[in-house]
């Protein structure tokens, strides 16, 4: 009953070889093809947007396919994207000043940080406000040695 099940969130999960990417783009083709859902998905692998082969041989449509008017594929790298020739039809663009303390926060288990880390970026947030990635990341000995003398 897809009805039913697009009223929660859902995960795939199972072993390498085991058919989660083709279970998942089955189930998303029944959402799309009755329009009973909207989904976001994060596609690591351009396992669901374009053609892909099986594991035994034979390629297996996409979604962008199948439902060209109702699919959207966005990218955040767009080089990457160009170098692996995945087709997309827009790229996000995030600035540094949009980067929070928060949004490091809830990567923290997928990017193996530690406390100290997602405390450094609220550190960092607090005393060089919005440009905290750029002043980061271009910082001189000079920044470091500000945040070492005033923070402690």
């Amino acid at each position: 009953n897809l009805k039913r099940l697009v009223e929660r969130s859902i995960g795939v999960f199972g072993k390498s070889g085991t058919g989660k990417s083709f279970l998942t783009r089955v189930l998303m083709a029944g959402v799309v093809n009755r329009g009973i859902g909207v989904s976001l998905i994060f596609d690591m692998h351009n396992d669901y947007g374009w053609e892909i082969t099986d594991e035994r041989g034979p390629k297996v449509k996409g979604l962008k396919q199948l439902f060209p008017d109702r699919v959207v594929i966005l990218t955040l790298d767009e080089d990457s994207s160009r170098r692996r020739n995945a087709k997309y039809d827009f790229a996000i663009k995030l600035g540094f000043d949009e980067i929070e303390p928060e949004d490091i926060a809830m990567l923290k288990a997928t990017m193996s940080l530690s406390d100290t880390m997602v405390d450094a970026a609220y550190l960092l947030r607090k005393v060089w406000d919005t440009g905290w990635v750029k002043r980061l990341l271009k910082g001189t000995p000079d920044d470091f040695e500000y945040i070492v003398e005033n923070t402690n």
